[in-house]
C-alpha cells in the first residue's frame, strides 16, 4: 500500500455525535470524507475475509452496497483501476476505491464507522496509517437517545456497548500504538472552536474556520415520540442561554 494512503476513523457508541463530528472534519481541505458511514467493509470482510479471491464479486458487492457513495466514487474509473486483479487483499482493494475517491488529491481519507471500534485486528490491518477519533458521551445521555431512535433499545445493552467501544479503542491504542484520540461529544458543542483545534492538533491539520460553519441534515428524533423524527436543516454553532451559562449549541434554520 502506498505511503500516502493515510486514514482517519471515526468511532464510537451510536448516537454519540460521529455524524456531526464527520461534517466538521469533511469541511477540511485536508481530508476527504466518505459521506455515508463504509459498511461494506464489514459485509466484504464477512463474505471474502482480508484475501479476496473474487475481485469482480467483491466490485459487484461494493457498487450494490447500500452505504457505496456512488456520487463520490466513479464506478467506470473504479472497474478500470481493478481491471485484470482476480485475487487481493482487502485492504488494498479498500486502498484502491479511496484512491478513486481521493481523486488524485493526497487528502487523508476519513470515514465514519461507530462499529469498527469493536473489530481492532481488522482496523490494523486494513488500515496502516491509521488515526483514530473516539466520540464519548455522557452514558445516560447517549442510552437516552439511542432509546428516542431506536424504542425497543435495551439500556443495558446501551450501557454495555459504551463501555465495550472505549475501552477496546483504549486498548487497541495501547497495544497497537495507533494514534487515539477520545473526544467528548458535550465539549464538542459547548466549545466547538477549542475542541476542533484540538482535533486539528491531533490530526496534524490545519484549523479552518469553515469547520465551523455547519450545513447538515439530520434526523431530529423527540423522546415524547420515540422512534419518529423530523428533519431538521443545522447551519451554525450558535450561543444559547442554556441553563449553566450560554454554551455554543447546534442551530436549526
Amino acid at each position: 500500500m502506498p505511503n500516502d494512503d493515510r486514514f482517519v476513523l471515526i468511532v464510537g457508541s451510536p448516537r454519540s455525535g460521529t455524524s456531526l463530528l464527520r461534517s466538521i472534519l469533511s469541511s477540511s481541505g485536508e481530508l476527504c470524507g466518505h459521506p455515508l458511514e463504509p459498511q461494506y467493509i464489514l459485509d466484504l470482510y464477512r463474505r471474502f475475509g482480508c484475501t479476496i479471491t473474487d475481485v469482480p464479486g467483491a466490485f459487484e458487492l461494493l457498487t450494490s452496497h447500500r452505504m457505496f457513495p456512488a456520487g463520490k466514487i466513479d464506478t467506470t474509473i473504479l472497474r478500470q483501476a481493478l481491471a485484470g486483479r482476480s485475487s487481493m487483499d482487502l485492504s488494498e482493494f479498500l486502498a484502491v476505491c479511496y484512491r478513486v475517491m481521493r481523486g488524485g488529491s493526497d487528502q487523508t481519507v476519513l470515514l465514519k464507522h461507530p462499529t469498527l471500534i469493536l473489530h481492532p485486528e481488522l482496523m490494523r490491518r486494513l488500515f496502516r496509517n491509521l488515526r483514530v477519533i473516539q466520540c464519548v458521551r455522557d452514558p445516560r445521555a447517549n442510552a437516552l437517545s439511542q432509546r428516542t431512535r431506536w424504542p425497543s433499545t435495551n439500556l443495558w445493552t446501551s450501557a454495555s456497548r459504551w463501555g465495550e467501544s472505549i475501552r477496546t479503542g483504549r486498548r487497541f491504542h495501547k497495544e497497537s500504538g495507533t494514534p487515539y484520540l477520545e473526544t467528548r461529544y458535550e465539549d464538542l458543542l459547548a466549545s466547538p472552536d477549542s475542541t476542533c483545534r484540538t482535533l486539528c492538533d491531533f490530526l496534524q491539520i490545519p484549523f479552518e474556520p469553515a469547520m465551523l460553519a455547519l450545513d447538515l441534515v439530520m434526523n431530529d428524533f423527540d423522546p415524547n415520540t420515540p422512534g419518529e423524527f423530523a428533519e431538521h436543516h443545522y447551519q451554525s454553532f450558535e450561543r444559547s442561554a442554556s441553563t449553566g451559562g450560554g454554551n455554543s449549541s447546534c442551530q436549526s434554520r
